[in-house]
């Protein structure tokens, strides 16, 4: 991993990804964002400390742990550098498990990739695109939904990018651009169709639609054990710039 970066860095890279990714209820308390999207995704049901409070972090996380309680959640924590001192001892404290160690991985956009004509890129809404990668990620109709929903939330440019084989969606990608970065996101392939380069012409494409859209740097959250993903994002020059992880507190 390249030297820390500074806090501003951080900051801007974890806004857009919030944009890109909006939870379909946010509550803001006191430098912190508790985001809530139906149990889809941890990122959409976590808690984000972005800025230094005032509050003690122990009233905080109370808070959050009774909002998430009353919302049938586990009570989730996404840690980056931009977390509190004393928050993860905290939580540490309160057994809170760490779950997904995680890179942000980040990258300067190569003129050299181009569109494929083989991948059929859309925008939102796209019913099929959201249809079929629900299908092929398992999603129960309630995240179903919460995918619809959260897709039509995202305000900056946003393309949906997908892979046919006779007819049948095989792969999925989908890139937002904010502030001059592309932000990649649920990108996906079955698994008959792996290893054959689809993730690589999707990723292509979506760089090639995002440089047109004014990007000029590309950006995207892997967990730091998925090999496969890592070699694929490598391709394209990614390199890890900081890490982050979840605390989820055990449930009864």
């Amino acid at each position: 991993m390249s030297a820390s970066p500074d806090s501003q860095t951080v900051l801007a890279l974890e806004e857009v990804a919030l944009n890109a990714w909006p939870a379909l209820s946010v509550m803001a308390r006191d430098g912190w964002l508790l985001r809530l999207a139906a149990g889809f995704t941890k990122r959409a049901n976590s808690v984000h400390a972005l800025y230094p409070g005032r509050e003690p972090i122990a009233d905080k996380i109370a808070w959050a742990e009774t909002v998430y309680r009353d919302a049938g959640r586990p009570a989730i924590f996404r840690l980056t550098p931009l977390a509190p001192a004393g928050l993860e001892e905290e939580l540490a404290r309160r057994d809170y498990r760490v779950v997904e160690p995680s890179l942000v991985q980040v990258s300067d956009l190569d003129p050299c990739w181009r569109h494929d004509a083989g991948v059929i890129i859309s925008a939102v809404p796209d019913p099929i695109w959201t249809a079929a990668y629900a299908r092929a990620a398992g999603l129960a109709p309630a995240q179903a939904e919460a995918l619809a929903a959260m897709l039509a939330a995202v305000a900056a440019p946003v393309r949906l990018a997908r892979i046919e084989q006779e007819g049948i969606p095989i792969a999925f990608g989908m890139a937002v651009v904010e502030r001059g970065t592309v932000g990649f996101f649920d990108m996906l392939t079955l698994p008959d169709f792996r290893r054959q380069g689809c993730g690589r012409r999707i990723m292509a494409s979506l760089f090639a639609w995002a440089r047109g859209s004014g990007a000029t740097r590309g950006t995207l959250q892997v967990v730091e054990a998925n090999a496969p993903a890592r070699e694929l994002y490598g391709a394209f020059r990614f390199r890890p710039l900081y890490g982050y992880r979840y605390r989820v507190r055990p449930t009864a």
